[in-house]
């Protein structure tokens, strides 16, 4: 039989040695230039970026324990640090001092911080309560009106919200501010001052409130004020950290939203995840937990609110500012328009 030149042995082993020395350099080219080449490389994973948030240890903040319960913040990747504050006043005196990148506090720091010419921004509200602040005094001392109030002595941690609170609570009720004694304690000196009768009345809130109507029992007696007072809790960012960082800040915007829509769809997960992070019981917590509304906005009531606290601020020589300031400034409005468009109802 004949054979051809192919299937010859001689020239088959010949043709094998010239194709693999025709592959070999071009494997080992193709190596290489996988290995030189950044763009044929699996690109590694990105680290997290790390964000400071000082946060009051309170209900009020409950968006953010959600959205770091949850990992909403790491979906969004971010490495979010939480720095734990009893209430909001030294937490946003933390992002002005550069101790933070963000911070959460009332209605009146903000104020205050914006009246002394600060340089943050406001980028979202995450809390209002119509019945979170109240004024808790003892009957045995003698309270039973709020009129009764007038020559006692009324614990208020000054610069929150407490103090406008206690101010605006004076002024419907007609008492001036010079006929009781005002000592400045911090929320949990209030209780336990009140508690051991060093004082008679104490302007706080929640958990506070509960702590001392338990405490207290019938001997206790609460005034409230939702006709004229409706609390917000908000996160400010430092003006320039904003300018730097706008799509962190529409980040975080969106893992909080998330945590809205958690915290309506979930509410007893949600209430589990507040008592585990506050360390307080849940059926204490759930109390006083149907007074919250947790929603992420920027309107136009908390523009008026801030305006109103800060005509308090100049009438009570809290400032030396004799003019209320515009505030629209200090909202950073594009990254929840961003984010959740319909939430933003300023007027400019």
């Amino acid at each position: 039989m004949k054979q051809t030149l192919l299937n010859s042995a001689p020239n088959r082993k010949r043709m094998v040695i010239l194709i693999g020395t025709a592959i070999i350099p071009a494997v080992i080219i193709l190596v290489l230039a996988f290995a030189l080449h950044p763009g044929l490389r699996e690109k590694p994973e990105e680290p997290l970026k790390s964000i400071t948030i000082a946060v009051p240890t309170l209900p009020h903040s409950g968006l953010m324990f959600i959205a770091m319960s949850k990992n909403f913040f790491q979906d969004e990747g971010l490495d979010i640090k939480f720095q734990p504050y009893l209430y909001g006043k030294p937490a946003l005196q933390a992002l002005l001092d550069g101790k933070a990148d963000l911070a959460i506090s009332a209605d009146t720091p903000i104020v205050l911080a914006a009246l002394k010419g600060e340089n943050f921004l406001v980028v979202a509200e995450i809390f209002r309560s119509e019945q979170n602040t109240a004024i808790i005094a003892r009957q045995d001392k003698g309270i039973s009106t709020p009129r009764d109030l007038k020559g006692k002595k009324i614990g208020v941690s000054k610069g929150t919200n407490g103090e406008f609170f206690l101010s605006a609570f004076f002024s419907v009720h007609q008492i001036a501010g010079n006929e009781a004694d005002i000592l400045d304690l911090k929320p949990d000196e209030m209780v336990e001052a009140l508690t051991a009768g060093k004082i008679d009345a104490a302007a706080t809130w929640h958990p506070m409130i509960f702590q001392l109507k338990q405490r207290l029992g019938e001997r206790g007696v609460m005034f409230s004020g939702e006709t004229f007072y409706k609390e917000s809790f908000a996160v400010s960012a430092a003006a320039g950290w904003v300018k730097n960082n706008p799509d962190s800040v529409d980040k975080i915007l969106r893992a909080l939203v998330r945590a809205e829509g958690f915290a309506a769809d979930s509410p007893d997960e949600s209430l589990n995840i507040l008592a585990k992070a506050l360390k307080m019981d849940k059926t204490v917590l759930g109390e006083f937990w149907t007074l919250f509304d947790y929603r992420v906005s920027l309107t136009q009531a908390l523009l008026i609110n801030l305006e109103n606290q800060a005509r308090w601020a100049i009438q009570t020589r809290l400032t030396v500012t004799g003019a209320i300031p515009n505030f629209m400034p200090y909202f950073y409005t594009d990254g929840l328009k961003r984010v959740k468009f319909d939430a933003v109802t300023l007027i400019n």
